[in-house]
């Protein structure tokens, strides 16, 4: 028996504040305002990077029970990003404020992430990162 899809417009929202993020963030102006200049190269892989984190997450909130992993690593990398930029505010004088602001925000999509996934499909984190009950979901 297969369970109806699962869908949350937060994690969807979350996906388009990627692809926002992703045409803002090569802008030198804005770099400027916050403090930062990115070299070319650099913003345009960040950028791509948030329009295929996009993709993902607007494609997998409409079926949170079928992806539910994927939305939860990307919490994973959420957090592991908020750790790369607070620390780079922190300890470099060559980063500002946005990296500060892209921090807070990164670890709290992947605290919501963290909340909406494992109440959405009843099961606990570590169920869900390890795999279990994977076996219940029909893929007809």
């Amino acid at each position: 028996m297969s369970l109806p899809p699962t869908n949350s417009k937060l994690i969807k929202f979350s996906g388009f504040y990627n692809l926002i993020m992703a045409h803002l963030i090569p802008i030198p102006a804005l770099q400027a305002l916050f403090g930062i200049e990115l070299p070319l190269v650099g913003s345009t892989l960040i950028s791509i990077l948030l329009i295929y984190t996009a993709a993902m997450l607007i494609i997998s909130s409409q079926d949170i029970r079928r992806y539910r992993r994927v939305i939860l690593f990307e919490a994973l990398l959420r957090f592991g990003g908020a750790f790369i930029f607070i620390t780079a505010f922190t300890f470099s004088d060559d980063y500002g404020s946005l990296m500060l602001l892209a921090g807070i925000t990164d670890a709290i999509w992947g605290i919501c992430y963290c909340f909406i996934v494992p109440s959405a499909v009843d099961q606990s984190i570590s169920d869900i990162l390890l795999g279990k009950g994977d076996e219940s979901l029909s893929y007809s």
